[in-house]
């Protein structure tokens, strides 16, 4: 299994559907979001392999090198949602 997609399915649908909006927060442009797309496709609860997910994220010309460059924009919003998300519920953090 994949390591991204276990991660992201561990969220629960209010921290999914949040982070979903933090990622179009960080990004100003709303149509054509692959990082979005990706995000979906690894939540959907049928489980494609890197070779499917390449093609349905890009149809016309499978580009894996702009897959591997996406997946590690994802991860690193992942990472940046949930630092920030700990700093919110963290007391100790206000002072």
């Amino acid at each position: 299994m994949d390591d991204l997609r276990l991660t992201l399915q561990t969220l629960a649908p209010d921290d999914r559907r949040d982070l979903a909006q933090f990622m179009q927060w960080q990004r100003r442009r709303t149509a054509g979001r692959q990082d979005v797309r990706l995000l979906e496709l690894l939540l959907h609860p049928k489980e494609y392999d890197s070779e499917v997910l390449i093609k349905k994220l890009y149809p016309e010309e499978p580009n894996p090198v702009a897959y591997y460059a996406l997946r590690k924009r994802l991860f690193k919003q992942l990472t940046d949602f949930l630092l920030l998300r700990q700093r919110q519920h963290d007391a100790t953090a206000a002072t």
